[in-house]
C-alpha cells in the first residue's frame, strides 16, 4: 500500500530555468556594474556558454575571455548567483496536485543542492508546508547527491515503511531513478524541463513515464486500485 509520496524539486515541481535566467540576470547586472561591461551582452555570453559547457564552468568560460578574469571573481558571480531575488512559479497544476495529495499521502522533497540554495526556492514557492520531510542532498564539503541511495534510505527509515509504501517522482534521467530503484522504490519520471527528451540510463528506468506533473494524481490513482 502506498503511504509516502516523493517528488524531486527542479524542473519537477517547477520551470528550473527560470531560476537559471534569473541567476544569469543577476551575474551580468554585477559586472556592468562592477566592470562596465554591457549586462545584455554579458547575459547573452553566459546563456550560449551554459548551453555549451558544464554548469560548473558557465562562468569562467565567459570571464576568460576578459583581462580581469581571477578565481576570485568566479567566486564573487556564485555567491550573485545563488542570491538572487526569484522570480520562480510552479508548474500549471502544482498547487492543486499537492492540495490533494496532501490529504491522503505523507509527502516529502528529495532535491540535490545547497540547503540554502534548495530551502530559498522552497519557501518562494510556499510549498515547504506540504512536506513532512524535506531532505537537500549537497551542503558544503558534502558530495552525497542523487544517484546515491542515502537519502532514499533515510526516507524509508525516517518514516518508518518499506520501500513498496514508497514512489518518488522526477524529471532527471542520469539522477533520478537509478538510487530508488536499487532499493526497490517505484519512480515516476515527468517528461518536462532540460531533460525531457534525454534517454535513461541503462538499468535506471522508471517504472512509469507522464508527460506533466500535473497528472501524476490520476496515475497515482491507478496504482492505489491495483495494489
Amino acid at each position: 500500500m502506498l503511504k509516502v509520496v516523493a517528488f524531486d524539486l527542479d524542473d519537477t515541481l517547477y520551470p528550473e530555468d527560470l531560476y537559471v535566467q534569473g541567476g544569469l540576470h543577476a551575474v551580468a547586472s554585477y559586472i556592468e556594474h562592477t566592470f562596465k561591461i554591457n549586462r545584455n551582452l554579458i547575459y547573452k555570453q553566459l546563456l550560449a556558454a551554459k548551453d555549451k559547457n558544464p554548469r560548473d564552468k558557465v562562468f569562467d568560460t565567459v570571464l576568460s575571455k576578459y583581462n580581469f578574469y581571477n578565481s576570485f571573481i568566479t567566486e564573487d558571480l556564485i555567491r550573485k548567483y545563488r542570491s538572487q531575488a526569484l522570480s520562480i512559479t510552479l508548474y500549471p497544476g502544482v498547487k492543486k496536485l499537492l492540495d490533494s495529495l496532501k490529504k491522503k499521502y505523507v509527502l516529502a522533497l528529495i532535491t540535490d543542492g545547497l540547503t540554502v540554495v534548495q530551502m530559498k526556492k522552497i519557501k518562494h514557492l510556499k510549498i515547504d508546508t506540504y512536506f513532512n520531510y524535506i531532505y537537500c542532498t549537497q551542503d558544503e564539503g558534502v558530495q552525497e547527491g542523487k544517484p546515491d541511495t542515502k537519502f532514499f534510505q533515510k526516507l524509508l527509515d525516517d518514516a518508518s515503511i518499506s520501500s513498496l509504501e514508497a514512489i518518488y517522482i522526477g524529471n532527471d534521467p542520469q539522477k533520478d531513478f537509478l538510487g530508488p530503484k536499487k532499493l526497490g522504490i517505484r519512480t515516476i519520471r515527468v517528461l518536462q524541463g532540460r531533460y525531457g527528451g534525454e534517454e535513461v540510463i541503462s538499468g535506471a528506468e522508471p517504472t512509469f513515464t507522464i508527460q506533466k506533473i500535473k497528472n501524476v494524481e490520476k496515475l497515482l490513482n491507478d496504482i492505489k486500485n491495483e495494489d
